[in-house]
């Protein structure tokens, strides 16, 4: 299992303000509740709190525990989720990118658009960019950025994070949508990067919206287009890839589907508990690769 080195800038510049807003907030249940319960109870924040990345986080969440009630809003539960989930699929990004270094860094070099769907806090931008700079002697990475999710919450985070970080060129542009609809692909003749990060799972019900959309908007507007998915390997979560993938067959015969399971670990921010207060964690990730030339 490979151990993937840190990146300095990456947790100076992002890891650095997530955990100053996330001590900053100064709600009663925040700060009777979260911060209190933090380093016994970070299982339970992600699973029964975040539900495991699953919770809806447009609304209010109310949670009741040992006889305790909190409410958390949609801010708060995004600043929580980036807390927890930021580092894991930061990594789990970069060792996805290292399996195609060769492919994607030429890519990276001609100031591409990504598409990062279910983009949360803008993770695999963030990532994208940090390996992109890690890789090619500091040079920060410069392309257009598109972030969709239906949370305006987790948006409206990812825009001050991307603000942080050093790596991204200043000429980059960065565009912040509810609904891949929103997004006008006519006007970049380079390639794209579309990326799916943990998302697979909670997309039921527009998976052949997504389908028509790369197949009918984004297929015929660029000539070289790249389609990355990390997910868990648990059972049931990548059923929604297999049905596009075979939506996105039926339309060109000659498309592959890369597939590999990737081992990786890392030693996380000391200030970001784990359960049982490991110093370094070890996951398997799904990976998935097309390529549309």
């Amino acid at each position: 299992m490979e151990k993937i080195p840190a990146s300095d800038q990456f947790n100076e510049h992002i890891i650095k303000y997530v955990l100053i807003q996330y001590n900053s907030i100064n709600s009663p249940n925040w700060k009777q509740w979260i911060l209190s319960e933090i380093n016994e109870k970070s299982n339970l924040h992600r699973k029964r709190i975040l539900q495991s990345g699953a919770v809806n986080f447009t609304q209010n969440r109310v949670i009741t525990y040992q006889d305790k009630s909190i409410v958390l809003n949609p801010d708060e539960l995004a600043l929580l989720h980036t807390y927890y989930y930021i580092e894991m699929h930061y990594y789990s990004l970069r060792q996805c990118l290292s399996e195609i270094q060769q492919t994607i860094m030429p890519i990276l070099d001609y100031s591409p658009m990504l598409i990062d769907f279910g983009c949360g806090a803008s993770t695999a931008g963030l990532t994208v960019a940090d390996f992109y700079s890690l890789h090619n002697h500091s040079k920060p990475l410069h392309f257009i950025y598109q972030g969709v999710d239906l949370s305006t919450s987790m948006l409206e985070l990812g825009k001050c994070l991307v603000n942080q970080a050093p790596f991204i060129d200043k000429g980059s542009e960065f565009h912040f949508n509810t609904s891949i609809n929103d997004i006008d692909v006519s006007v970049h003749k380079g390639a794209v990067v579309l990326i799916f990060s943990y998302v697979m799972k909670h997309i039921d019900n527009i998976v052949n919206e997504l389908a028509d959309w790369i197949i009918n908007t984004l297929i015929p507007h660029q000539h070289q287009i790249v389609i990355i998915n990390q997910n868990s390997i648990n059972h049931g979560y990548n059923n929604n890839w297999n049905k596009l993938f075979k939506r996105l067959q039926e339309a060109n015969p000659n498309i592959v589907n890369y597939e590999k399971i990737l081992e990786y670990r890392f030693n996380p921010s000391p200030q970001i508990p784990w359960e049982n207060g490991t110093d370094e964690v070890g996951f398997k990730v799904k990976f998935n690769y097309i390529c549309f030339n």
